[in-house]
């Protein structure tokens, strides 16, 4: 879908420097701010452009005015203005500008920055607009919150929970949990597995539902419940790298070494699947497939994959080099490429080069001006940890 630009500006600077764009985005085009607040709740604008010196207000005042309504508070807004000085810039990150363009100006850099504002929107995660109810951030509001608040109203209604691409439903009637869903899951198991979503977006709808009373279990015991799951997440999460973090297997285990409970997530560990996709396709739950996860950790048996790379993921979101000689490839999946070989040369157990220290020995059979160049020596272990490795590799693909 084509994106909807909304320009604001006395003059015609920027309608002018946008019209040979009309093929690339929707432009609407207003000469105040009060204008620009009225077309904003009109046309939803999937980015503003502005001028600072409007004829009724200043662009920084009507930015402010867009944070404070919740239909345009994630708006992506950028401000044009002939003022250079860094105070200048600061105040008006502060009033919630996210683009701040000096004039005069090149197109192609507002066109660049634009993509880029946009493209960053669609990462948001997106709440549904609730006419009878509310919506928010799991991470700011948990589950825990949301029952007891629907129970302190005496409340009936639906919480909707979205994950990544997965939904949870919790149905309460009159301030108690009749029942949850998610992933095909039912009842109590369903819910026990909700609270540990400490991330995503929620919305509540108060409203009747036709269903059956599946959970029988009082509302505080489920929140002494659904507090203790949350802590004990949040506490096994501490004790491993980020979830969307791939893991693959750093040797087999040996005979009795580990359980059947253990086999049947180490078959999960492929090189290609994060520890949330882990969790998620784990024949037990969140909290043991986590536990399970950190004892393979302790025991050597898996460790972080330096090597993954989603490239299917990165080649459809990351720029593309100009063709050359009819050929083209992503930049960074070519400096992707020489960073793993760097880093598997490291790791090789047979690469003396980087497990052992180059250092100066005359090669006699040389010309004494080339000897230079051929001297070696034994060195110690390179001074790197896995994780240290796997932070400069992020670096370096940043």
């Amino acid at each position: 879908m084509t994106p909807k630009l909304l320009l604001a500006e006395a003059d015609n600077t920027l309608t002018t420097a946008f019209r040979n764009l009309s093929e690339k985005y929707q432009i609407a085009v207003v000469h105040s701010g009060k204008q620009a607040l009225a077309a904003c709740q009109r046309e939803s604008p999937d980015a503003i452009l502005a001028a600072q010196h409007l004829p009724d207000m200043e662009g920084t005042q009507l930015v402010h005015s867009l944070r404070k309504n919740k239909s345009t508070q994630y708006v992506p807004f950028v401000l044009f203005s002939e003022e250079l000085n860094l105070q200048a810039r600061v105040e008006a990150i502060k009033s919630g500008v996210d683009e701040f363009i000096s004039l005069p100006f090149e197109i192609e850099e507002v066109q660049a920055r634009l993509d880029v504002l946009l493209a960053e929107k669609k990462t948001l995660p997106q709440t549904p607009p609730v006419e009878r109810g509310f919506s928010g951030n799991l991470h700011e509001m948990n589950l825990v919150d949301l029952i007891q608040t629907l129970e302190l109203g005496q409340k009936t209604g639906v919480i909707h929970l979205t994950k990544n691409n997965h939904e949870g439903k919790i149905y309460v009637k009159n301030g108690e949990v009749w029942d949850a869903e998610t992933n095909g899951i039912l009842g109590e198991k369903a819910l026990m597995r909700l609270f540990t979503w400490d991330e995503g977006v929620f919305y509540v709808e108060f409203q009747d539902f036709d269903r059956e009373r599946v959970i029988s279990m009082p509302v505080q015991e489920i929140v002494s419940k659904g507090l203790k799951i949350t802590d004990e997440w949040l506490h096994l999460k501490n004790h491993l790298p980020k979830l969307n973090t791939v893991l693959e297997r750093a040797r087999e285990p040996y005979l009795d070494e580990i359980d059947q409970q253990h086999t049947n997530i180490l078959e999960l560990v492929d090189g290609e699947h994060s520890i949330e996709q882990i969790v998620e396709n784990s024949p037990v739950d969140e909290l043991e497939t986590l536990r399970i996860i950190i004892h393979l950790f302790e025991l050597g048996i898996i460790h972080e994959s330096l090597f993954y790379f989603d490239t299917e993921k990165y080649n459809s979101e990351a720029p593309k080099e100009e063709p050359t000689n009819g050929k083209s490839a992503p930049v960074k999946e070519k400096l992707l490429a020489v960073i793993s070989r760097f880093f598997k040369k490291i790791l090789s157990p047979s690469s003396s080069t980087f497990t052992e220290e180059v250092v100066t020995r005359p090669a006699p059979t040389l010309p004494k001006e080339n000897q230079e160049k051929v001297k070696v020596k034994l060195k110690n272990k390179i001074p790197f940890q896995r994780t240290e490795l796997q932070m400069l590799k992020r670096k370096l693909l940043v």
